[in-house]
């Protein structure tokens, strides 16, 4: 595995967790990588999911990329916020849709 492709599957797993820990149900996940980019798409249904944990969840993701980051983001960890904040420093794009019954979390990380 390449170091792209391991920065890539620990996006997706944070972004996993941070559903589980929301109680998310039915959670879908889609990983498309080309040589351009990758993008991480994750969608479940989160009917009983109070709005201000997803405010937190687009609020927390929607930073900037921060390369000074890539090298260090192995040791980075201990609570949601910052792991969520790490999250955001390691991608270009996010996207954050609720239609009130689904959630849909979308990031991309250009090569």
């Amino acid at each position: 595995m390449s170091k792209e492709q391991a920065k890539v599957v620990y996006i997706m797993s944070e972004l996993v967790r941070v559903f589980f820990k929301m109680g998310i149900n039915n959670i879908q996940v889609d990983i498309k990588n080309n040589v351009l980019e990758s993008t991480v798409e994750l969608t479940g249904d989160v009917k009983l999911i109070p709005i201000s944990k997803i405010a937190h969840l687009r609020e927390s993701i929607h930073g900037a990329r921060q390369l000074e980051l890539e090298e260090y983001w192995k040791l980075a960890g201990g609570n949601l916020h910052s792991e969520l904040d790490l999250v955001g420093a390691l991608v270009d794009e996010a996207e954050v849709e609720h239609d009130g019954d689904t959630l849909r979390v979308r990031v991309i990380r250009k090569a």
